[in-house]
């Protein structure tokens, strides 16, 4: 009874709080997104996101991104529940498949050349099928993986490039970049970080 005629301590809300001085609504959003006002994208009318892909995705001739409005992953890509077989699929991988035909083999990828994809880029003049090797280039190449890049990541690619290229013992090179042993082992070995050229 802690929480009868209070009303819901999100902004703009005069539901009854239920949870937490939350209405139901606002305290799931809370639960999901860590924020109970976090906007949520109106859920799109039948047809909508189809109608939006093949008449302004499909036939776009800009070169800037053009960004899904609809429902996205956590990821921030897009997706839409596609007929033929009817399953929920990323727009992008819809898109690219109209615009360059299928994937050459079902292993195939779709890479962004903008490097906006997890941003809901879905312009086809930016999509092109690609093997995981080449996607994940890309990725590297506008730094939208972690890869040397993570927040919790002791060692940068230059570190790996140094470390593969010292003299000394794996113990020695361990303490100077303050890693263990095995873990300088096991870049000389090129069992980690074996995407980094020399």
């Amino acid at each position: 009874m802690a929480n009868a005629n209070r009303i819901c301590a999100a902004n703009d809300c005069r539901n009854p709080a239920k949870t937490c001085g939350f209405c139901g609504k606002h305290y799931q959003r809370l639960q999901k997104y860590g924020d109970a006002n976090h906007a949520v994208t109106p859920k799109a009318a039948d047809g909508e996101p189809m109608r939006f892909l093949m008449e302004v995705a499909v036939p776009c001739s800009s070169d800037d991104c053009l960004t899904w409005p609809f429902a996205k992953t956590t990821h921030g890509y897009g997706q839409l529940w596609t007929d033929h077989p009817y399953r929920l699929e990323l727009a992008h991988r819809v898109i690219c498949r109209i615009v360059h035909g299928d994937a050459p083999t079902e292993k195939h990828e779709v890479a962004h050349s903008c490097g906006n994809g997890f941003s809901g880029c879905v312009n086809p003049r930016h999509l092109r099928w690609a093997t995981r090797v080449e996607n994940m280039a890309d990725k590297i190449r506008h730094g939208t993986t972690f890869r040397g890049n993570h927040p919790n990541a002791k060692l940068l690619v230059s570190d790996v490039i140094s470390i593969r290229a010292a003299s000394g013992t794996d113990g020695e090179i361990a303490v100077k970049y303050g890693v263990s042993r095995s873990s300088i082992n096991m870049i000389r070995a090129r069992v980690s970080w074996k995407w980094v050229e020399a």
